[in-house]
């Protein structure tokens, strides 16, 4: 399992109950430019506001047990912005 999604051409994670995240491909980690995101948050890599705003998200989803579908923009140190 994760052997194909380190090969997506795309970004993804999982996190815990708590927010830490549990794993994130090869796309993650090279977006954000880290070796391992085990045990961070997305604190740890975002500002306080754009950090919150996708913590409300996560907290919908818990609480509503669906998937759901999100646009996040966020805005890096360096200028740039993923979507």
């Amino acid at each position: 399992y994760k052997s194909i999604l380190d090969l997506m051409p795309g970004i993804v994670f999982m996190k815990d109950l708590d927010g830490k995240f549990l794993y994130g491909n090869k796309g993650f980690h090279e977006l954000l430019k880290t070796e391992s995101v085990i045990g961070r948050e997305t604190e740890d890599y975002l500002a306080k506001e754009q950090a919150e705003k996708i913590r409300e998200n996560d907290r919908l989803v818990l609480q509503t047990a669906e998937a759901h579908f999100f646009e996040e923009i966020v805005f890096w140190k360096n200028g740039t912005r993923s979507i």
